[in-house]
């Protein structure tokens, strides 16, 4: 018969679990096969972008997704290396191309219309999929993108698209 889940039995099935759940999700262990981007700032470099690094109010409190679209559309643009190259140049060791903080800023600017951002919300996850979608189109380009993974299979959809490399 069993009885109700308190106290200490709850936390050790609780415990058991995540510990389970983790245990799924790592076996995702996959990496990108390409550099991914580096921004050259006058403070050093950075692994992609930061939506604190803008004046505009909108961008720096709400353009998490602006940034994570701009970073996605040039990791996807760059052409794939082979090789030991390609493995010191995703471990962001010499030989990385870096993009000048000014001309990822202006990356950013030229992505706001196809990426608006609500004021004092940010943006809604199918905005994304439909502003990625327009520029891949534009420039036809063999991805697309969806909205909408049931929660049970995010982790897998991401792990095969890394594999993937996209």
């Amino acid at each position: 018969q069993d009885e109700p889940l308190t106290g200490r039995r709850f936390r050790r099935r609780e415990l058991q679990r995540r510990k389970t759940q983790e245990n799924k999700y790592m076996e995702y262990n996959v990496k990108l096969s390409r550099p991914y981007i580096r921004i050259r700032r006058p403070d050093g470099i950075s692994f992609g972008g930061s939506q604190e690094w803008f004046e505009e109010k909108t961008i720096r409190d709400f353009g998490c997704g602006l940034i994570g679209a701009a970073d996605v559309l040039l990791y996807v643009s760059r052409p794939a290396q082979a090789g030991e190259e390609s493995r010191n140049a995703a471990s962001g060791e010499e030989g990385t191309p870096e993009i000048p903080y000014e001309e990822y800023g202006r990356h950013v600017a030229a992505l706001k219309r196809h990426f608006p951002i609500i004021p004092g919300f940010g943006m809604p996850g199918w905005f994304l999929s439909v502003g990625f979608n327009i520029i891949f189109r534009r420039q036809k380009s063999p991805y697309r993108a969806r909205w909408g993974i049931p929660h049970r299979r995010l982790f897998s959809s991401i792990a095969e698209m890394l594999r993937q490399d996209i």
